[in-house]
């Protein structure tokens, strides 16, 4: 009877192993409440365990174990964060996915007849250099990680000065595997540059045949081509990198996406919104529909899937500000970054400057006619006053 029981708790065990998905590269921020909010939008998160970390000061944890309410729902984050750049809490570098295994669980029950023996190795055994290997590699992965964590991730007291950084393109390797390395450049280089000629006609292209989610798709290729070198090689743009991109391309951008939808979407538009709503992106989200109303009694929002219930057409339901995307769901950093680019910061000034007179004409049955210091009439381009809902 034991050890039917014992079979049945380590099979259910088992399917909680499939739909849990392994995190990592978390920031020192995240917190439960964000992994549930970011993950809710592929199912429902079950639960959420984070994996202590024993080898790095104040135990701030890197990894995660989330459990999805079925394996296709965790297979889903797998496969979705495999294939964009997917960002928590603003962390500059994007958290990585992949299915969990039994190891990982802390709390995992006994195989039913697994038997776990432990000894002293003996320096004749085969396996005691190995042992002393990892023994010192792990000693050498807490120092490297404990250095990153303090001159990179957390803030630095007045009274606590940062140890010197490395000089530049020293390599450290990273704690959780032997491969990867980590490259640190000097801080004095110049601003990166592109070398090649930027071209806007395939986002052109794409705007005027009203490929919408082509040309979303394009605008992210071109922030990650003029946010410099880097950023190309990387395949996606840090927060910090926006500010290299040149404050005409930028505004060629946008004046591109107003100008062939009747002035609904764009950086542009999307930065009045953003301003009405205090700069408050839960607002944001919801003016623009990035985020969609539970059926619940409590008013709750959750993140619309990509892509299938972004809107890619234009009419009138659509919503002002809702493209481009730009990978804004995955970290509001980077689109915090964008709308507060040189290239937006006097837009107030220039609509104070605009004065528009609206006047009654009988010839066209009382319709309104817009003119410009009271005597010049407007040009085609439409101007919205209000961009609340």
């Amino acid at each position: 009877m034991a050890s039917s029981a014992a079979q049945a708790d380590y099979a259910a065990f088992e399917e909680k192993v499939k739909r849990t998905v392994y995190l990592d590269n978390l920031s020192p921020q995240v917190t439960e409440p964000v992994v549930r909010t970011a993950l809710n939008q592929f199912g429902n998160v079950k639960s959420v365990q984070f994996i202590p970390n024993y080898i790095e000061p104040k135990n701030i944890p890197q990894c995660v174990l989330v459990e999805m309410e079925n394996s296709r729902q965790a297979a889903a984050v797998v496969s979705e964060i495999s294939q964009y750049p997917f960002m928590m809490s603003g962390m500059p570098r994007p958290v990585r996915a992949r299915p969990a295994e039994v190891g990982m669980f802390s709390d995992r029950p006994i195989m039913p007849g697994r038997r776990i023996q432990c000894c002293w190795l003996d320096e004749k055994d085969p396996d005691f250099e190995t042992a002393q290997k990892i023994k010192r590699l792990t000693r050498k992965h807490a120092a490297e990680a404990a250095f990153l964590l303090k001159t990179l991730l957390l803030p630095l007291s007045s009274s606590n000065p940062p140890p010197p950084p490395p000089p530049p393109h020293t390599t450290i390797s990273l704690s959780h595997t032997l491969s990867t390395s980590f490259t640190t450049f000097s801080t004095t280089s110049t601003t990166p540059s592109t070398s090649q000629a930027i071209s806007f006609d395939l986002l052109q292209n794409h705007l005027s045949n009203k490929n919408f989610k082509q040309a979303d798709e394009e605008t992210r290729r071109l922030l990650i081509v003029l946010a410099g070198e880097p950023a190309q090689k990387r395949g996606y743009v840090f927060f910090s990198e926006v500010q290299f991109i040149p404050k005409q391309d930028l505004k060629t951008i946008d004046e591109l996406w107003k100008q062939h939808s009747n002035n609904k979407f764009g950086y542009s538009v999307q930065k009045k919104i953003y301003d009405k709503a205090d700069r408050d992106f839960s607002k944001f989200f919801r003016k623009v529909r990035w985020v969609k109303k539970l059926d619940t009694e409590v008013e709750q929002y959750n993140y619309r899937a990509f892509p299938t219930e972004f809107i890619w057409e234009l009419n009138d339901d659509t919503p002002e500000g809702h493209l481009p995307l730009t990978n804004a769901l995955r970290g509001t950093q980077l689109l915090n970054s964008i709308l507060t680019h040189p290239a937006f910061g006097n837009m107030e000034e220039e609509e104070d400057k605009e004065q528009v007179v609206v006047e009654e004409s009988s010839s066209n049955n009382g319709g309104l006619k817009g003119l410009r210091d009271g005597s010049k009439p407007l040009s085609n381009r439409v101007f919205i006053p209000d961009y609340s809902f």
